[in-house]
């Protein structure tokens, strides 16, 4: 339906019964609302007048709102979409079941979905998120085969309008990278200058290697569209050559945006290419060059070398981290392979991200400490522990026959 025009949507949305409502129709229903009221979202007396007007006309919402009549306090902060810290943590303590939901509670409760849409990849794993945080709302979505639906079509329309959040998400991923780039190049000129010119070389072939690999996955992309291939290819050349491609990446991702016609990967599979490519060809190997560069010279280790082997691990644990985490708690995901997908909880995924986020930079910075020293004691060494490492580690994922799912 959402080729069809607006007037029919309307009138189909606001007519059928809730027996003729699928999940397709919950979206549009959800797109709807949001259109429909979010320009009067700025004047608290026309929004509420807007959003009653529009709970009495369609079919669903009024037989909703007449069984509960929390709905249109829901309704109301989730469209309003106001990020306050206070009244986010104060939503969290809402379990009450849907049988005694007051209205104050469901007004808490629509408070805290702009926060979700600010911490989440997608529309999709926010509304999930959303409504298993709360008993009251899995239990409505239960009992509403539509509610879940139109959750998602209003959270969709919100992450692809109000970019606040989109925009946090792009400059963290841009200025990591950035950053990395940065503190590479600083520790280059510092090899040049001491004389370690051996390092310097190899840390230039591990940059050269990324951006050549990036470059042909750009190219990859872009070779099958149907239209505004060249404009594209040259937008994300660009991006990749400046280091603010990830950035890109997230801002397509956390916006919503559909695979274009003819292209090879969807924004989030072309996202997690892009991080794999990066991690494999220059963070991961930049770490151990810098740390075995500051064991066999200690007398020439700088801070900025030390800030930039912390820069290096962090970008690598965030790298890993977002795959990981944006992958797991995509819904399509989880439904295809339950088996392999859904370690993320329902239920405080920021806290999860977070945490992921530190083990991963410190395992990150370990690992490559362990391969360092190997290095300046026993290359021999060094080699048997990769091999023997990555072979327990392809033997574990054939054991569980993940290539195969």
């Amino acid at each position: 339906m959402k080729s069809t025009p607006i007037s029919i949507q309307q009138y189909f949305a606001f007519v059928r019964p809730a027996a003729d409502f699928d999940e397709g129709d919950g979206v549009e229903l959800g797109r709807i609302l949001y259109y429909q009221l979010y320009k009067a979202r700025k004047n608290d007396d026309e929004l509420r007048e807007e959003l009653n007007t529009f709970i009495e006309r369609t079919t669903v919402l009024r037989e909703c709102e007449y069984k509960y009549r929390f709905l249109d306090e829901l309704l109301f902060h989730i469209i309003k979409n106001k990020t306050k810290l206070g009244a986010v943590q104060s939503s969290f303590t809402v379990k009450t079941v849907l049988a005694s939901l007051t209205s104050n509670e469901a007004g808490r409760i629509g408070k805290s979905l702009a926060m979700m849409l600010m911490t989440n990849t997608t529309s999709g794993v926010a509304a999930e998120e959303y409504i298993f945080k709360y008993p009251a709302l899995e239990e409505l979505a239960a009992e509403y085969r539509w509610f879940k639906p139109m959750l998602g079509g209003i959270a969709e329309e919100l992450m692809s309008n109000v970019l606040y959040g989109v925009k946090a998400r792009a400059a963290v991923g841009a200025s990591v990278s950035t950053s990395d780039m940065v503190s590479d190049g600083v520790v280059l000129a510092d090899y040049f200058r001491t004389g370690r010119t051996g390092f310097a070389h190899a840390l230039l072939a591990m940059i050269g290697a990324n951006m050549l690999l990036q470059l042909m996955l750009t190219w990859a992309q872009t070779r099958g569209l149907k239209k505004g291939r060249a404009k594209k290819f040259l937008l994300d050349a660009a991006a990749t050559l400046t280091c603010t491609k990830s950035g890109l990446d997230a801002w397509r991702v956390a916006s919503g945006t559909e695979q274009s016609p003819g292209a090879l990967f969807a924004p989030l599979a072309e996202m997690g290419y892009a991080k794999a490519a990066e991690v494999a060809t220059e963070s991961v190997p930049g770490l151990v060059l810098q740390l075995v560069a500051a064991l066999i010279s200690p007398e020439d280790r700088s801070k900025v070398a030390l800030v930039s082997i912390a820069i290096s691990a962090a970008s690598t644990g965030l790298a890993g981290t977002s795959m990981w985490f944006d992958t797991d708690t995509d819904p399509g995901q989880r439904q295809r392979n339950p088996r392999s997908y859904g370690m993320v909880p329902d239920q405080g995924r920021g806290k999860a991200f977070a945490v992921a986020f530190v083990m991963c930079s410190l395992q990150a910075l370990a690992r490559g400490g362990t391969m360092a020293l190997l290095a300046v004691t026993n290359m021999d060494w060094m080699g048997a522990f990769v091999a023997a490492d990555l072979g327990l580690f392809f033997a574990y994922k054939l054991a569980r026959r993940d290539f195969l799912t």
